[in-house]
């Protein structure tokens, strides 16, 4: 677990709060990266001014760039020091629409391990969109990933 700055929304409509969050370690299929940049999308403010509900406090973020800083058993074809582009959508491989070639409408997403991140008093802390990329450090699943050139 280590502490790295984000942005919480903790209140619809209010403005987000650095904060230093807890980041759990990268577990079975997951990768962690150190992000060098992430857009600020139209659903992400949407999300923010609680257009759509969810689970609060959050860390929104979902298009964002950066290297591979840990790497957790069973990610495969990633290595730390990858630059890549991370993503909202996760695939688990083995369901219909994944082994049809429709990734995107992945239906068995396995999201037993909860958020990776936590408030510094132990709270958990959404990880919207599956990203929160609105940090300095994300961890996700290896299917969110895509290897960009450096």
């Amino acid at each position: 677990m280590q502490k790295v700055k984000a942005a919480v929304c903790r209140e619809f409509g209010a403005p987000l709060v650095i904060e230093e969050v807890n980041l759990r370690d990268p577990g079975d299929g997951e990768v962690q990266v150190t992000l060098d940049a992430c857009a600020i999308c139209h659903s992400d403010i949407s999300y923010a001014d609680g257009g759509w509900g969810g689970q609060l406090p959050a860390v929104y973020g979902h298009e964002a760039a950066g290297r591979i800083s840990a790497v957790g058993p069973g990610a495969r074809n990633y290595t730390v020091g990858d630059h890549v582009i991370v993503t909202l959508l996760r695939a688990c491989g083995d369901c219909g629409s994944c082994v049809s070639g429709e990734p995107a409408y992945c239906f068995s997403q396995d999201t037993s391990a909860g958020s990776p991140i936590s408030s510094a008093s132990g709270e958990d802390v959404g990880q919207a969109m599956f990203c929160g990329a609105f940090a300095e450090k994300v961890t996700v699943h290896a299917s969110q990933l895509a290897k960009i050139p450096a």
